[in-house]
C-alpha cells in the first residue's frame, strides 16, 4: 500500500505541472501501474532479493507471468524512453521468477525502449550470467576503479567550497593534497577524510590553517580504520583468516587465484565454530576481495591500506597454517 500511496502522490504532483495531453497519458500510465501492482501482489514476483506479494505456485508460472506483465504494458510504454537502475545486483536470486524479469529487462518485448543498468560488486556479472543474462554487448561491463588523484582532490575541494571554508590558497592546496593522498582514491575514504577535515575546520572557526592539518589527518586515519573494522565485522570467518589472506596477497604481488583462496577457506570457521558457507562470496560481499577482469578469475584486496590493516591484526595464525 505504501507503493500505491507514493504513486498517487507523485501522480498528483506531476498532474499539476503537465499539459492536458500529458496529464491523460500520465493518468493512463499510473492506472496500468496500479493494475500491475495489484496483479503482482496477488501472484507474487521477485527480483534482486526483493519479493512482492504472494508466492506463485511454481517458479515457471512466475516467470511466464512476469513476461506477460511486460507485454501488457508495452502499448503504454512504447513512446517513452525508460531507464531502470538496479542496485545491489550481486544479490539477485537465481530463480525462474527472477530470470523472467531479467529476460524482459535485458531484451524488452514488443520493442519497449527500455535500458536496464545493473550496479553491484565485482561478482555481479557472474551472478547475472547464472540468471540467464549472457553475452552482454561489447564494452557494456564497466569496472569502477578508484578515483585518480586529480578527481579525489577535486572532490575534497568541492567539500571545502560547499562549507565556505577560508584560508590561503597555499594552505588549502596543502590540505587537499594530503587528504587526497590519504584517501587512495577510494570514494568511501574520500568522503570520510573530507568529513574528518571538515569537522576539525568547523570546530576552529572554519579557517583552514597549517597548524590544524596534523589533527585533521589523525582524525581521518581513525575514520579509515573504523571503516575497515566495519568490513571485518561483515565477514563470517575469524579475523586471522583474513590476516592470512592479506599476507598471502603480499607474497603473490597482490593477486590471488581461486585455489589459493579456497586453501585458506578450508580452515575458516564462523563465530559458532562451523565452516563458512561459500567463503569467496562472503569475502567479496564484505568488501575484503574484488574479482579482477584482467587477468580473469583472479582476486585482490581492493584498497592497499585495507591489506595493511588486515596484516596488522593482533590475531596469531594457528600453527601449521
Amino acid at each position: 500500500m505504501l507503493l500505491v500511496d507514493a504513486a498517487n502522490a507523485e501522480s498528483d504532483r506531476l498532474s499539476k505541472i503537465s499539459s492536458n495531453g500529458g496529464t491523460k497519458k500520465l493518468d493512463s500510465i499510473i492506472e496500468i501501474g496500479r493494475k500491475m501492482y495489484h496483479d503482482l501482489s496477488e501472484r507474487g514476483v521477485g527480483i534482486a532479493g526483493i519479493s512482492v506479494g504472494g508466492k506463485s505456485k511454481n517458479d515457471q508460472e512466475a516467470r511466464v507471468y512476469s513476461q506477460r506483465v511486460f507485454h501488457n504494458a508495452a502499448g503504454l510504454l512504447k513512446n517513452f524512453h525508460i531507464v531502470v537502475f538496479i542496485d545491489e545486483a550481486q544479490n539477485t536470486p537465481v530463480k525462474d521468477s527472477t530470470k523472467g524479469v531479467l529476460d524482459c529487462l535485458h531484451d524488452p518485448p514488443d520493442k519497449i525502449p527500455l535500458l536496464a543498468i545493473f550496479f553491484g560488486l565485482s561478482d555481479t556479472e557472474s551472478r547475472l550470467t547464472e540468471c540467464g543474462i549472457s553475452r552482454p554487448a561489447d564494452e557494456r561491463v564497466v569496472s569502477l576503479e578508484v578515483l585518480t588523484r586529480e578527481d579525489a582532490s577535486e572532490a575534497v575541494r568541492g567539500v571545502f567550497k560547499a562549507y565556505n571554508f577560508t584560508g590561503s590558497r597555499e594552505d588549502i592546496e596543502t590540505w587537499v593534497e594530503h587528504l587526497a593522498k590519504l584517501s587512495q582514491g577510494w570514494p568511501q575514504h574520500v568522503s570520510r577524510v573530507s568529513v574528518a577535515a571538515s569537522r576539525v575546520i568547523s570546530n576552529n572557526g572554519k579557517q583552514i590553517g597549517e597548524e590544524l592539518l596534523k589533527q585533521a589527518l589523525e582524525e581521518a586515519r581513525r575514520r579509515k580504520e573504523s571503516y575497515y573494522a566495519m568490513i571485518l565485522r561483515r565477514c563470517s570467518g575469524q579475523p586471522w583468516v583474513y590476516k592470512k589472506l592479506a599476507l598471502m596477497a603480499r607474497e603473490k604481488n597482490g593477486i590471488l587465484s581461486l585455489d589459493e583462496i579456497l586453501h585458506i577457506a578450508e580452515f575458516s570457521r564462523t563465530r559458532q565454530g562451523k565452516p563458512v558457507d561459500d567463503f569467496l562470496t562472503d569475502a567479496l560481499h564484505a568488501g575484503v576481495l574484488i574479482e579482477t577482469r584482467e587477468p580473469p578469475n583472479r582476486y585482490r584486496i581492493p584498497i592497499p591500506s585495507l591489506g595493511d590493516y588486515l596484516r596488522s591484526l593482533p590475531e596469531d595464525l594457528p600453527a601449521g597454517i
